[in-house]
């Protein structure tokens, strides 16, 4: 019999569908999925932002070469003290925008060392081989050598201005005792 365009026709049916257990964890560990990475690129992009921020003056005489470190040290009697860097390294970073502006670490380091920066980001040729003749594995290293280059002492973490300078006093009085 055919039906006109008026009828209505219901056709049975179990009610509403739910999505199976198994779909709905599925779904849930996606979501889950998809909120760690998109915090982890936030987190990245923080991180990111502040590597960019311009880096304040240290007003550190940092001295060109270990060649002409050494001249000056052997000319003045200081030690010298270097300071193994990378432009990737927080704690370096760290260490560039609060413990080298601090003006007591730079006045000491200015007064009785001889200060090198070795900055490893780039592969110069006289830097790879200093890193090498000393050992450096990890930045940031600061090493603090006499005045004919022999090691006194070192240190491959980052350090808060205040102790820094205890150290540099430290390493200083002891060396001229």
């Amino acid at each position: 019999m055919p039906q006109s365009d008026d009828e209505v026709v219901f056709i049975p049916h179990d009610g509403p569908r739910r999505a199976s257990k198994p779909r709905r964890r599925q779904f849930a560990q996606g979501l889950v999925v998809f909120l760690i990475i998109t915090l982890g690129f936030a987190i990245a992009g923080l991180v990111s932002a502040s590597f960019r921020q311009p880096l304040p003056p240290d007003h550190i005489h940092w001295t060109g070469s270990m060649a002409q470190a050494l001249t000056t040290a052997q000319q003045t009697g200081k030690p010298i003290f270097i300071d193994f860097t990378q432009r990737d390294c927080p704690p370096c970073l760290e260490m560039k925008r609060t413990v080298f502006p601090d003006a007591k670490v730079s006045d000491y380091l200015n007064q009785h060392y001889v200060p090198l920066r070795a900055d490893l980001t780039y592969d110069h040729p006289e830097t790879m081989a200093l890193a090498r003749q000393f050992g450096i594995w990890a930045t940031p290293t600061l090493i603090i050598l006499d005045s004919q280059g022999r090691e006194l002492d070192r240190a491959t973490r980052m350090m808060p201005a205040e102790e820094l300078t205890t150290w540099l006093e430290k390493i200083a009085t002891d060396e001229h005792r």
